[in-house]
């Protein structure tokens, strides 16, 4: 027969039994909490990252700080894929480089000054416009503007880079205009924007309203689809042919002057819109994590 226990043991072991869990729940509390004020991480404190859900359409993209040199997100960053459009970047760089700012550029049985000319290449991707800009490289300074390109690469040490033309249109064989990859073009991006940043002024708006030197108005709407749906944006190029597929760079303030830039290459036509959104928001997020 078992014995039973007094009323007032039980209440002896009931007692000592939850001051025990007690001091388990604040040492616990206690621990967590001196790793916090420590700076280290503790399962209660540690998010996930923004961008650990993340599934890009793309075949490579980049997510970059150029300030910090800190990499957010990168799929097969250093993979050397056609790039389409997003040539025109370096072709305004080049050209703005080399021409002289009073050049007046014959364009579309118009007459341009050059900064309007590099506006509306980026901003309508146009490759008359590209191909306006080589055209006066090579009668002015009898220089070969792809050439040029080319060499300014080199120079960025943009080494998974080529330039066939200075449109990125593809071949008549199917060879693609251009190579690069999205490590690179995120760099080349990050040096615009700090070295020659009104370039990619205009890329900021919907569309871009200019006049010619005889003073006709043309306007001209920009091939970023989701301009609207970026908050601070500092700049943009679009592109897309049979060889790149869709392809998107941009760059944009994640807040007290903070830029970013994002570069999605071999994504779909509408792909590379929701690749790069998604992308803009896991950064503003991490952004948020860090506040």
């Amino acid at each position: 027969m078992r014995k039973q226990i007094s009323p007032a043991i039980q209440y002896f072991i009931a007692a000592v039994a939850l001051a025990s869990a007690s001091f388990g729940l604040w040492s616990g509390l206690a621990v967590r909490l001196n790793l916090k004020m420590a700076g280290l991480p503790t399962a209660s404190v540690v998010n996930p990252s923004p961008f650990a859900k993340i599934a890009v359409e793309a075949k490579a993209a980049f997510v970059y700080e150029p300030d910090t040199g800190r990499v957010l997100y990168a799929k097969d960053e250093h993979k050397r894929l056609p790039i389409a459009s997003i040539t025109k970047v370096m072709t305004a760089l080049t050209a703005a480089r080399l021409l002289p700012d009073s050049a007046i550029v014959p364009f579309s049985r118009r007459r341009y000054r050059l900064k309007d000319l590099i506006a509306l290449t980026l901003v309508s991707s146009s490759n008359q416009g590209a191909l306006a800009l080589a055209t006066a490289t090579r009668e002015i300074l009898g220089r070969d503007l792809v050439g040029a390109m080319n060499d300014r690469a080199k120079s960025l040490q943009l080494e998974e880079t080529t330039f066939i033309n200075t449109t990125g249109l593809d071949l008549p064989d199917g060879q693609a205009g251009s190579f690069s990859s999205a490590y690179d073009v995120a760099h080349l991006f990050a040096n615009v924007l700090a070295t020659n940043p009104e370039l990619l002024a205009a890329t900021k708006f919907e569309e871009l309203e200019t006049s010619t030197v005889e003073g006709v108005r043309h306007r001209f709407l920009n091939t970023n689809e989701i301009i609207s749906q970026l908050p601070g944006l500092l700049g943009s190029k679009t592109g897309f042919t049979d060889a790149a597929e869709g392809t998107l760079a941009i760059a944009f303030d994640r807040g007290l002057n903070q830029p970013v830039v994002v570069v999605v290459l071999g994504s779909t036509v509408a792909g590379r819109f929701n690749d790069v959104k998604q992308l803009v928001d896991a950064a503003i997020a991490t952004f948020l994590q860090q506040s």
